[in-house]
């Protein structure tokens, strides 16, 4: 599962032009995936054990300037489609 995790993920390392916005971007996709509530970016923070001082790090994420949300968007529909393909019945 991991693998597969780390699979998809990393098709979205083109989307990003800084390494550090998208080792963010991974720990903010496994922090939603695996928080107990809905409290935002405190629950990812708490869930995953990180330290108080990411909060701060973790928001300036969501601001940056390294990442769009167009091109994340379309990777997601590719990755998606690759992954996830949908079968007709005929």
């Amino acid at each position: 599962m991991i693998k597969l995790l780390d699979k998809i993920l990393n098709n979205f390392r083109n989307c990003f032009t800084r390494q550090a916005s998208f080792n963010w971007f991974v720990v903010i996709i496994i922090g939603l995936m695996l928080r107990s509530d809905i409290l935002g970016l405190t629950s990812i923070i708490r869930d995953l054990g990180l330290a108080p001082k990411h909060y701060e790090s973790i928001l300036h994420f969501f601001h940056s300037s390294s990442w769009s949300l167009e091109s994340i968007s379309s990777k997601w529909f590719e990755v998606v489609k690759n992954f996830a393909p949908l079968y007709y019945h005929l």
